[in-house]
């Protein structure tokens, strides 16, 4: 990791030891290494691999070694901090503060309202639930309706809330915007990368399909204008 000038402040008023690159543990490291023959590059070792070979060094590298191993140690802590969230979770109001409000700085808050017996929200539900344990650096929620929000309207059902930093950041009312029936998992997860609540592979709106495609504001499916006559009317129902 290259060093800050912030990084550079805190070590030349002694707050911090200096820092060593990264890189040049690693060149000096391996100059040792390759002298025993081995083949594999030190940057490529695993935690255990770097525990295995502290017997062949001597005690000047083993500081090195030590300082390596230590980075690893916190890029291992800093990946199990971002993928701390692996599943939906369900609040009611009285949550709102401390799993809201108060949750982890920059982190995205996605909130889904919903009522018992609507097919539409049990699909999202479960969608949300794969999505939840593909991006487990954002923190899905759930609530019901009527514990949530008292009286909101069956009509804006499903909603999706998102929060970061205690501040709502988007909000998708309503089954249209949610893809309507048309609605799928691909979709959703396209949605919400869309706007940068998560980072996912799927770039075009997958219900684009057939001629048809879903306003990506609205979610509403939208008839292409050059459709062809069938030759019966009922072929539209």
């Amino acid at each position: 990791m290259a060093k800050t000038e912030w990084d550079a402040a805190l070590e030349k008023f002694g707050i911090v030891e200096p820092q060593i690159d990264e890189q040049q543990i690693i060149d000096m490291l391996d100059e040792k290494i390759n002298e025993s023959n081995k083949k594999k590059e030190l940057v490529d070792y695993n935690l255990d691999e770097l525990n295995e070979i502290e017997d062949e060094i001597d005690e000047e590298e083993e500081q090195l070694l030590q300082r390596l191993r230590n980075q690893r140690l916190e890029e291992m802590k800093k990946e199990c901090d971002r993928a701390k969230f692996s599943s939906v979770r369900q609040i009611s109001k009285y949550d709102w503060q401390a799993e809201i409000t108060e949750a982890e700085k920059d982190v995205f808050v996605v909130l889904h309202i919903f009522e018992d017996g609507s097919v539409l929200c049990n699909m999202l539900n479960a969608f949300l639930q794969n999505l939840a344990y593909k991006f487990q650096e954002v923190k899905f929620l759930k609530g019901l309706a009527m514990t949530c929000i008292p009286g909101y309207p069956s009509a804006n059902l499903p909603t999706i809330l998102i929060y970061q930093n205690g501040e709502i950041f988007e909000k998708l009312v309503g089954p249209s915007a949610v893809g309507g029936q048309k609605m799928t998992q691909d979709y959703i997860e396209w949605k919400l990368s869309e706007l940068k609540v998560l980072t996912s592979d799927i770039k075009k709106n997958p219900l684009q399909v057939s001629g048809n495609s879903v306003d990506a504001s609205t979610g509403i499916l939208r008839p292409s204008r050059h459709r062809h006559n069938s030759s019966s009317s009922n072929d539209d129902w």
